[in-house]
């Protein structure tokens, strides 16, 4: 059943989680059939929303939900606004002031008008890939409207990354290395789930354990009444009860993270939940005692003893001995840099990086780089400063936040989903600094729904999350 005067039809909720379940599957959904096939499901969900609204005489726009969301969305469609404005053909002359690399490009081919985008037709396609992923974060705002389907939102995402790294963790152990029904060509005997980099797998895994975490804290209770001995027997019991499920998941998913012997995300991974630990305990007046003392554990046992059983030394010394000069990747920030410098207000387009790139790369680089191993230089690239301080607000904003949640809620549930959503953003934004993480579209949109929820857990109305 549903409400007559809402539009959370259960069919269209469900078909949103098992969008979210499926995004990751096919390749990271990062191949151009996949991602076709992630924006046609989620305008679809879309367009029966719509209609619903139509058909109930229900404005689009209702709901404290989405007023407190507003500036979120503001700032996303900002950014597509701006993604837009980069299509429009410019005179020559106005170009060379905005954009004198566009322009170089524009006069040697002899046109007369001419794009900020330097490849129009890619940064179109970005264009409508990123109307699909703030979609998909304003359909997070319409159907996840209660307590309950925050839960199955929770359990959905557990659910998928212990698929992955299941999957990841048994194709590394029994030798038998395949993607998505494809054989492994690389990064053999590293974990990659259904994924083609590791460390993708590694980013998504990330957030997913940052979920699992804050639904394991939204399950602890607090026994301030009982002595010392009866809540410790407590504790013991919530952790072999069935509540159990979610920390083997955990265990198994900490496993298939490391198995990825993916430096940074596990290096991120240890750093975020540490960092949002601290402030956690630091801030978060309404925790419960077992949640302190739960916090505590899960830090010192899933990072030390479980990370030093499935081999997280090994990890370490790999990142001790890494050498840049054999990755190239100092080269290659050298060369972006020099390309944000000579358009740093418009950037190239989104989506160009790889077009732009070859330009720019110098004789000591003589690999192909389709992205920059840097999200903050490959959006500063592509979208200039403009695009790239409309993205960073949003993520400031998200986390706030999250913070504010953290330190004003009651409710166990939201307590716990604003430390998924302050560790989860903080893990990606910290592997971001190697990695491209965010231009892959499964773990964009696991990203981009952190910061949806963390609106929810700093704005929802009380009667909300009794629902």
């Amino acid at each position: 059943m549903f409400d007559h005067k809402t539009m959370t039809h259960p069919y269209l909720t469900m078909l949103y989680l098992g969008l979210i379940c499926w995004i990751p599957i096919p390749f990271g959904s990062n191949r151009a059939w996949a991602w076709s096939l992630m924006e046609i499901w989620i305008f679809v969900i879309a367009i029966s929303i719509m209609i619903l609204s139509f058909q109930r005489n229900i404005p689009l726009l209702t709901g404290l939900l989405l007023k407190n969301a507003k500036p979120l969305l503001l700032l996303f469609v900002g950014f597509l606004v701006w993604t837009a404005v980069q299509l429009i053909p410019l005179p020559i002359s106005w170009l060379e002031f905005v954009s004198p690399y566009a322009a170089s490009i524009a006069t040697v081919s002899g046109n007369t008008f001419s794009t900020i985008s330097i490849d129009p037709d890619t940064t179109a396609k970005s264009l409508l890939k990123s109307l699909a992923l703030v979609t998909f974060l304003f359909l997070m705002f319409i159907l996840i409207d209660s307590h309950m389907k925050i839960r199955w939102l929770a359990y959905t995402i557990l659910v998928s990354g212990l698929f992955q790294a299941t999957y990841g963790s048994y194709m590394v152990l029994s030798g038998v290395e395949y993607t998505f029904f494809l054989e492994k060509e690389a990064y053999l005997g590293m974990a990659t789930g259904t994924f083609i980099n590791r460390n993708h797998l590694a980013g998504y895994l990330e957030m997913v354990l940052a979920i699992g975490i804050g639904l394991l804290i939204s399950n602890l209770s607090d026994n301030q009444s009982l002595g010392w001995r009866e809540r410790i027997r407590h504790l013991i019991n919530t952790i072999l009860s069935p509540k159990a499920f979610i920390r083997l998941t955990l265990i198994m998913i900490c496993i298939g993270l490391i198995l990825t012997k993916s430096r940074m995300g596990n290096t991120a991974f240890f750093i975020s939940i540490l960092t949002t630990g601290i402030i956690f305990l630091i801030t978060a007046r309404h925790a419960t005692r077992s949640t302190s003392i739960f916090l505590s554990s899960i830090i010192v046992l899933d990072i030390l003893l479980i990370g030093s059983w499935v081999g997280i030394d090994k990890v370490v010394q790999r990142i001790e001995s890494t050498s840049f000069i054999e990755e190239h990747r100092d080269e290659v920030i050298r060369d972006t840099l020099t390309m944000i410098k000579d358009q740093p207000l418009t950037g190239i387009g989104s989506g160009n990086y790889f077009t732009a790139f070859s330009n720019y790369r110098q004789q000591d680089i003589w690999d192909n780089y389709y992205h920059a191993h840097n999200d903050y230089l490959e959006f500063s690239s592509e979208s200039g400063l403009i695009g790239f301080l409309l993205l960073a607000t949003a993520v400031l904003y998200s986390l706030l936040a999250a913070f504010q949640a953290m330190s004003k809620r009651h409710s166990p549930l939201l307590l716990g989903m604003a430390f998924a959503c302050m560790m989860g953003i903080l893990s990606i934004l910290i592997h971001s600094s190697v990695d491209f993480n965010l231009q892959i579209p499964a773990n964009a949109a696991m990203f981009i729904l952190l910061m949806g929820l963390a609106i929810i857990t700093a704005s929802a109305p009380h009667p909300y999350i009794n629902r």
